[in-house]
């Protein structure tokens, strides 16, 4: 999967606020939407700009003015994680116009899960840093008062300049489910999706809720988008998701009683069905644990 690095590369989430080097990466997202700032060679791979191209939007931690001078410039780069020795940055807006990034000489381009995942330290570093891109940028002003929230110097947080709240990312925990039937396996086809237009064939999967366990959004995910009941729960893998802030964590489990699917959650789930082995279309490029997982119980596998 994606977060599986190449060349045995670490992933480091330390928070550091340091300014950029030579080699440093920003993965700078279109304000308010999903584009990302890139370029695309002929087979589809990644460039992301320098980070020290944002030398000037960056602020010293120590700089008391760096809240004024952001509001003048229209943001500032903030420090996200390191892959290996890269360092990855991304921009947080602040209100009014965006600034122009056309000194990059890159543009903004769609990026999702679908995307050619090359090269794949840099895909997921993007990936990454759109969850994080999205929290800093979702979160302008105090959920509390209304104020201005200020991006803390020594902290990945955001805090109220009026009451002092302060605000950390949050990672939303969900579920991807292979439902084993004998020789078949349970797939849904959704409806076209708001957040990213999504209609495609896959696993059952939802958020686990307040007061759930991993087993009860099973078994209740099961009941809402196919009518059924499953027993004999058992993880496989887990896998973060940047592009929905998630942590998804995958689970096999088998059918309990009757096969006969009902629908429940007809606005999500457009069908529901029971796939053989030997039938099932296989869409694997690397990404996604649901994929990898669907991809392994058609070679028996899972």
């Amino acid at each position: 999967m994606i977060q599986e690095l190449s060349n045995n590369e670490i992933f480091s989430n330390e928070y550091r606020n340091i300014a950029p080097k030579a080699g440093d990466l920003a993965a700078v997202f279109e304000k308010n939407g999903r584009n990302l700032l890139m370029r695309l060679d002929a087979e589809g791979a990644m460039s992301l700009p320098e980070a020290v191209l944002f030398a000037d939007y960056w602020f010293d931690p120590e700089d008391t003015e760096a809240d004024k001078k952001a509001a003048e410039k229209g943001g500032r780069l903030v420090y996200l994680f390191s892959i290996g020795t890269t360092c990855y940055y991304s921009f947080v807006y602040t209100d009014g116009p965006a600034p122009d990034f056309s000194f990059t000489g890159m543009e903004f381009l769609p990026f999702s899960f679908e995307s050619k995942p090359l090269p794949k330290n840099i895909y997921f570093g993007a990936e990454t840093a759109f969850q994080l891109s999205s929290w800093y940028n979702g979160n302008r002003h105090c959920g509390r008062c209304g104020g201005h929230m200020s991006v803390h110097p020594k902290m990945r947080c955001v805090r109220c300049t009026s009451c002092g709240n302060m605000d950390f990312p949050r990672v939303m925990p969900a579920v991807t489910i292979a439902v084993e039937n004998g020789d078949k396996l349970l797939m849904i086809r959704y409806r076209p999706r708001e957040e990213d237009g999504y209609a495609g064939t896959s696993l059952i999967a939802g958020f686990i809720e307040v007061g759930e366990t991993i087993e009860d959004a099973v078994r209740r995910e099961v009941m809402e988008e196919a009518g059924l009941k499953v027993s004999n729960i058992r993880y496989y893998k887990s896998q973060p998701w940047g592009f929905a802030s998630n942590l998804m964590i995958g689970v096999i489990c088998d059918l309990d009683g009757s096969d006969k699917i009902a629908v429940h959650d007809t606005n999500e789930v457009a069908e529901a069905v029971w796939i053989p082995r030997d039938e099932i279309q296989v869409y694997d490029n690397g990404v996604s644990l649901t994929f990898e997982m669907i991809a392994k119980y058609k070679n028996g596998e899972l």
